[in-house]
């Protein structure tokens, strides 16, 4: 969710629609610097979560293929 102002104080409605227009500009221009930001520090997150899934799976298949194998 993004806080912006609706220049309720302003009595003139062209200068009020002048400044809702600046500051949803503004608004959009920082909501697009942060995005791109979160969509790369995600993914870097989720690779330790994801690696050490994949390497407990794989310890845990290898040992039933071994029990399997040894009967």
């Amino acid at each position: 969710m993004v806080v912006m102002t609706l220049a309720t104080d302003v009595a003139d409605p062209l200068v009020r629609l002048q400044r809702i227009a600046a500051a949803s500009a503004n608004t959009k221009g920082l909501v697009g610097r942060v995005k791109a930001a979160i969509a790369t520090d995600s993914r870097m997150l989720a690779a330790p979560w994801l690696m050490s899934g994949l390497a407990s799976l794989s310890t845990r298949s290898r040992s039933r293929r071994t029990a399997w194998r040894s009967t």
